[in-house]
C-alpha cells in the first residue's frame, strides 16, 4: 500500500508518517528532491527557495516530476508499503492515483494551532507573526499550474484525520484509519 499524506505545513504530516514508519512503511518526501537539487545547485535550502525550486522542477521537468521520480523509486526496490509526504501539487496526486494501491489521506488542522507548531519546530526561515504565516500559507494553497496548491490537493484526498488535539489521539485515529483500509 501506499499512504500519501497531504495538507498544511505543521498540520501533522512527518507525525503521521513516522507513525506509519513504526509500522514498517518505507519513508519518502517529495520535498526531498527538492532539497537535493537545492544542495546541488549551492543554493540555502530556505521555505521560500523549496516553494520557487519546487516549482522550477516541475514546470522543467513534468508537472508530476517529484510523484512520478518517487513512484520509481518505490518499484525500481519492490517497496510494499509506503508513506509519502509534502504532496503540494494536484499533478502529483493524480501520478500518485493511477497506483492501484495509492490512498490520499490529509491531515487538518486548525489555522492557529499549526502556527504555533510552526514556530515550535525551529525549521528554515519559520514566520517571524501570525501574519506572515498566512501570508506564505497563501502562497502554498492556490498556486500556479507548476506551483503548490495545497487546498486542491486536501480536497482530492480519499480521507481525512483532524489533528487539533494530542498526537496519542493522532495515532488513534491513524491505526483505526488503517484498520479500515486493511480489513
Amino acid at each position: 500500500m501506499i499512504i500519501g499524506i497531504t495538507g498544511k505545513n505543521a498540520s501533522g504530516k512527518d507525525e503521521v508518517a513516522s507513525i506509519l514508519v513504526k509500522l514498517g512503511y518505507k519513508y519518502f518526501s517529495l520535498s526531498d528532491i527538492i532539497r537535493q537539487s537545492l544542495k546541488n545547485k549551492n543554493i540555502e535550502i530556505l521555505r521560500k527557495n523549496l516553494i520557487k525550486e519546487g516549482t522550477y522542477l516541475r514546470k522543467n521537468y513534468g508537472l508530476d516530476y517529484l510523484a512520478d521520480k518517487t513512484v520509481e523509486n518505490i518499484k525500481t526496490n519492490n517497496i510494499k508499503n509506503s508513506v509519502i509526504v509534502s504532496i503540494r501539487n494536484i499533478n502529483e496526486v493524480t501520478r500518485l492515483k493511477k497506483e492501484k494501491d495509492f490512498i490520499l489521506l490529509a491531515i487538518k488542522v486548525d489555522d492557529k494551532i499549526i502556527f504555533e507548531r510552526e514556530l515550535e519546530r525551529n525549521r528554515e526561515n519559520p514566520p517571524e507573526n501570525f501574519e506572515e504565516f498566512i501570508k506564505l500559507e497563501k502562497i502554498e494553497f492556490e498556486g500556479n499550474p507548476a506551483g503548490q496548491q495545497l487546498l486542491k490537493c486536501i480536497e482530492m484526498a480519499n480521507f481525512t484525520i483532524n489533528n487539533d488535539n494530542s498526537k496519542e489521539l493522532l495515532k488513534e485515529n491513524l491505526l483505526n484509519f488503517l484498520k479500515k483500509k486493511t480489513n
